[in-house]
């Protein structure tokens, strides 16, 4: 019975990795974040807008982490790369009417935590947001948002959503000093 069952799940794990496969969107290759393990901050979860959407390469599914009447002002998403890798490029799908905003990129690196981008105020886009830094190496990328946009119409009214649809990381090549520069470009400045 038990040889059976191992026998089943090893069988669904594979369709399933073969589907994840197929239905991925192009670029995976060089995405360190692809099918890599992913949690969010929120202790709720809503319909099929699960933390895995954000790695599973298909830029059309959505990852949400919301929570009720701002008690917690602050949410994020943590992608473990389950080994060092280094990069210098984060590209972030937004495709949804949520908007976060002072949106932060940091990156586990060496010990500690380092923001290698912040952006006050973006766009939902279908094409990604792609923040560039110099080279660094990072076994975990966090995505984080302390100021929350109202939840879309498709959920209940009284939550806040933090709303993405992918996170890829790549190490990008030739970068200029103005591309790394856009980096922080919509932070205010005090």
């Amino acid at each position: 019975m038990k040889k059976i069952l191992s026998l089943i799940i090893s069988a669904v794990l594979l369709a399933s990795t073969v589907f994840m496969t197929a239905s991925a969107d192009d670029n995976t290759e060089n995405n360190v974040c692809y099918l890599k393990p992913v949690i969010g901050s929120s202790r709720m979860q809503y319909a099929e807008l699960y933390p895995l959407n954000l790695t599973d390469g298909n830029r059309n599914l959505r990852a949400t982490s919301y929570f009720i009447d701002h008690v917690e002002p602050y949410e994020w998403f943590r992608i473990d790369l389950c080994a060092d890798y280094t990069i210098s490029e984060v590209a972030i799908y937004t495709n949804h009417s949520t908007k976060p905003r002072n949106l932060a990129v940091d990156v586990w690196s060496n010990g500690k935590w380092v923001r290698v981008a912040q952006d006050f105020d973006i766009e939902p886009n279908e094409y990604p947001i792609s923040y560039y830094f110099d080279e660094i190496d990072a076994s975990y990328i966090q995505i984080s948002t302390n100021e929350l946009p109202y939840a879309p119409d498709d959920m209940p009214s009284e939550n806040y959503s933090f709303t993405l649809g992918e996170v890829e990381a790549y190490h990008t090549l030739g970068i200029s000093n103005a591309e790394k520069s856009q980096s922080y470009e919509n932070t205010p400045r005090g």
